[in-house]
């Protein structure tokens, strides 16, 4: 297994899907020790389950009908004695369904997770045999629309986890200048964030690239300025509120721009707010360090974006009324 944290967590999610691109069967750059069978592509970044993973891979394996329906059969039981959805794990006779089949395709395996859970997973409990040098790989990283994890925290979920990551890689910034790196890993970002809206959305509104990277700038900007002026005191809550803010700050506002340059449609703006929020993870959040040390992105990033930050000409949201 082979985790991959990107620019200090920009731009690793944009470079899984790039390397399932280019190793994709038949592509040129799939030969020799780079070639693969089977591509197993798994975008988990919004995550809800072990189970949900499980069903994901379960039908990029082409199982049988008959064997998806366990699923459902399974969350039925599940629903019906009170099982939340985020605590249901594997379904066992899937899984032997899912062994039995790579053992027939006798495939080669790539598996590249983008991984929302916070913990490592070991994907060989799905059936992928993961040992030798010429054997199935697993690509993956907990970076991901926006969310930054940081290094420390990347560190410890690996640790105190299953242990079956063998090489992590990370990406050096030294060869680019700085903010122009950082303005294209951000459109990266936000690339991937307008497709998960386009493809999860029933509001129809569209946020196109520049509003989402407007509104992850913001809630970095409250961060920013929270730590330089070390009030800690003060708790935002931007897991819960961010949405609201974008909205009364008229960072997302009703009638602005239109489909061609990505910004939003007339009609329902905190409707659109809210699938934003839940699209865009945002790990980012020194409210969540309480009494502690709070985290903020290397140096060298908030400098990069320090020009669209804009830290000292700013007015601080208003807290939420209860």
């Amino acid at each position: 297994m082979i985790y991959f944290d990107g620019w200090d967590g920009l731009g690793a999610s944009a470079v899984l899907r790039a390397v399932t691109r280019r190793l994709a069967p038949g592509a040129p750059e799939a030969h020799g020790e780079l070639r693969f069978d089977h591509i197993i592509h798994v975008d988990c970044s919004k995550w809800e389950s072990r189970r949900a993973l499980q069903r994901e891979i379960a039908a990029q394996l082409d199982l049988p009908a008959h064997v998806m329906k366990v699923f459902d059969v399974q969350d039925e039981e599940d629903d019906f004695n009170g099982v939340s959805r985020a605590s249901r794990a594997e379904v066992p006779r899937v899984l032997e369904a899912m062994y039995q089949r790579i053992q027939k395709l006798n495939h080669r395996f790539l598996v590249v997770f983008h991984n929302g859970s916070g913990e490592e997973i070991d994907l060989s409990i799905f059936g992928f045999p993961l040992f030798g040098y010429w054997t199935n790989k697993v690509l993956w990283t907990f970076q991901g629309r926006f969310r930054l994890k940081p290094r420390m925290k990347v560190d410890s979920a690996i640790n105190k986890s299953t242990g079956k990551t063998d090489v992590f890689l990370s990406a050096s910034h030294d060869d680019r200048d700085p903010q122009e790196l950082c303005s294209y890993l951000l459109h990266q970002e936000a690339a991937q964030v307008v497709a998960a809206l386009e493809k999860n959305t029933i509001s129809g509104h569209i946020v196109g690239a520049s509003k989402v990277i407007e509104c992850f700038l913001y809630m970095l900007k409250i961060c920013c300025i929270g730590y330089h002026f070390n009030m800690l005191d003060i708790d935002y809550d931007l897991a819960t509120h961010c949405s609201n803010y974008w909205v009364c700050d008229a960072i997302i506002q009703q009638g602005e721009g239109d489909a061609v340059d990505g910004d939003i449609e007339d009609g329902s703006w905190q409707t659109t707010a809210d699938a934003l929020k839940l699209a865009m993870p945002f790990d980012v959040d020194y409210h969540q360090h309480h009494h502690q040390q709070p985290y903020l992105p290397p140096s060298h990033i908030i400098m990069s974006l320090s020009p669209h930050l804009q830290l000292f000409d700013t007015t601080l949201p208003l807290l939420p009324q209860p």
